[in-house]
């Protein structure tokens, strides 16, 4: 078995912290994209099938374009993930960019509270371990 030194092990909690507070802010700039995306209705005009998974831990990859209008201006964008109810010709809620009105996503924020929990919880646990290391020195 590899023995890692002491001086690798405290480097890999710092790591781990570090990727812990990039998980934070990448989740809060997430968080403020999506506040800073303004809410339309948009319509399902087609669906198709890019990739089909070939393993379990994959998934199917969707085309799924998406006509709405902003500001009198109608645009068709590809929504990039496709949902169990989604049907052609089924109006849906969306987020448009308003800097950019072609970049479309889906509302919802809970996926972002979940990266800040996950990136808390490492950087927490890594700092717990790092600080036990340098008090038993």
């Amino acid at each position: 078995m590899i023995q890692l030194s002491n001086t690798l092990k405290r480097l890999m909690k710092v790591g781990a912290i570090v990727f812990g507070i990039v998980f934070i802010v990448v989740s809060a700039i997430g968080i403020h994209q999506d506040d800073t995306f303004l809410p339309t209705k948009g319509v399902i005009r087609s669906m198709e099938r890019t990739y089909v998974a070939t393993d379990t831990n994959e998934t199917d990859t969707w085309e799924v374009m998406v006509e709405y209008t902003v500001d009198g201006q109608d645009y068709v964008s590809d929504l990039g993930q496709k949902k169990d109810d989604f049907i052609v010709g089924k109006e849906i809620d969306i987020l448009y960019n308003p800097d950019n009105p072609e970049g479309i996503v889906l509302p919802g924020k809970t996926i972002w509270f979940i990266f800040i929990i996950v990136g808390a919880v490492v950087a927490a646990v890594a700092s717990v371990l790092l600080v036990r290391d340098i008090r038993n020195r």
